[in-house]
């Protein structure tokens, strides 16, 4: 068959189109070979390992937790070159990235965001990309990846509602909807040119695959045609009932360059997050980042301590201080309950994740497990 035709009718399998109860946004690394997709009902981020000559995953019940420290996800792209997860939560109206693994979420982008939708990453030019269906001011934006240089770049008549984005990798094309109708233009928003109507259900997701467009409307229906021509359209019989998100899994379309973060992470404690000139190093909530080093400013004078399960930390707040600091702690899942004793100046904490009570110091340090439960009750 032709590789670069999404040909239903033959038994060959291709790059696939997976669907989990409850899923709103999936997006993949074809490199690590995972999948990562957002829980609505269970609000966490999670992924699995694809198979990718299968096109199934492996052990598909026993997903992995990336983050709980989401409200509602509309949008998820992993930057494959650097290691980098990004989501757009409009719940908290923000722009959010940590590592692929979940670790140290930072928050890129919060002020002026009203109701972000869908989300792209360009890793080679370094931007991301992202739909704000704001009832006053509708628009897509982009930033650098590390959330510098912000700026609308399709507003007016083309962005009254758009929905869907997507990148085209090989002629360094953005495309996004707006209803019925797909567009494209240069990546700074330029050049815009009306390609295809969809029909008379809205776009609700949107993928390149080499030289075709691949959507899926609010029906649930999936469609695709090819992306220089506006005639041609074909709906695809997929066997799947309802559509949700679609995404690819193919190298191909995932291109590779240079990464500033390669090497030792930048030197970067936490995340290293690349720009137009370099990159640049931040830090997870609760720590100063002073010099590319994440330091806690925890101390042993009045403060309120608590446990946070959705940030996957144990936090320290100064009675005197608007300020919050992270207790350094290593392998900490999902704390629960937390309480400090102020004579011996430790603290001890549940992990319903691990089934773990611990114990440390309150500056982290002489951290160990004092109790193990495998059946430890949630």
């Amino acid at each position: 068959m032709d590789r670069n035709y999404p040909d239903q009718k033959s038994k060959e399998k291709i790059s696939p189109f997976l669907l989990r109860n409850m899923t709103t946004a999936l997006t993949s690394d074809a490199h690590s070979k995972f999948l990562y997709f957002y829980e609505d009902e269970l609000k966490t981020i999670q992924r699995i390992k694809l198979n990718i000559f299968s096109g199934v995953a492996e052990n598909w019940t026993t997903s992995e937790l990336v983050t709980l420290a989401v409200g509602k996800v509309e949008g998820l792209a992993v930057d494959w070159v650097a290691g980098n997860l990004y989501w757009s939560d409009s719940r908290f109206q923000q722009i959010m990235v940590s590592r692929e693994d979940g670790r140290y979420p930072f928050t890129l982008i919060s002020e002026a965001v009203s109701k972000p939708r869908s989300l792209v990453v360009h890793p080679t030019k370094r931007f991301v990309f992202w739909c704000d269906v704001d009832e006053d001011m509708p628009r897509i934006e982009r930033c650098g990846l590390d959330g510098s240089r912000r700026q609308s770049i399709v507003t007016g008549n083309k962005a009254r509602t758009p929905r869907a984005l997507a990148i085209d990798f090989q002629d360094d094309r953005l495309y996004w909807t707006d209803g019925i109708i797909i567009h494209y233009g240069k990546l700074n928003g330029t050049g815009q040119f009306c390609l295809h109507s969809s029909g008379r259900s809205a776009v609700r997701s949107l993928i390149i695959f080499n030289n075709y467009i691949i959507w899926s409307d609010v029906v649930g229906r999936l469609h695709t045609a090819h992306k220089e021509y506006s005639k041609g359209q074909e709906q695809m019989d997929g066997g799947i009932a309802f559509f949700v998100d679609l995404v690819y899994h193919d190298e191909s379309c995932q291109p590779m360059t240079t990464n500033p973060c390669a090497i030792n992470n930048g030197n970067c404690d936490h995340l290293c997050l690349p720009n137009k000139t370099g990159y640049r190093c931040v830090c997870a909530l609760g720590y100063w980042n002073f010099n590319g080093r994440c330091i806690s400013g925890v101390g042993e004078e009045r403060f309120l301590i608590f446990a946070d399960q959705r940030q996957a930390g144990i936090y320290q707040r100064p009675l005197f201080l608007d300020e919050y600091y992270s207790i350094p702690l290593q392998n900490i899942k999902q704390p629960r309950d937390v309480v400090y004793d102020g004579v011996k100046k430790l603290i001890y904490w549940s992990d319903i994740a691990l089934s773990t009570i611990s114990r440390s110091k309150i500056n982290g340090s002489n951290q160990e497990i004092i109790f193990y439960h495998a059946r430890m009750s949630k």
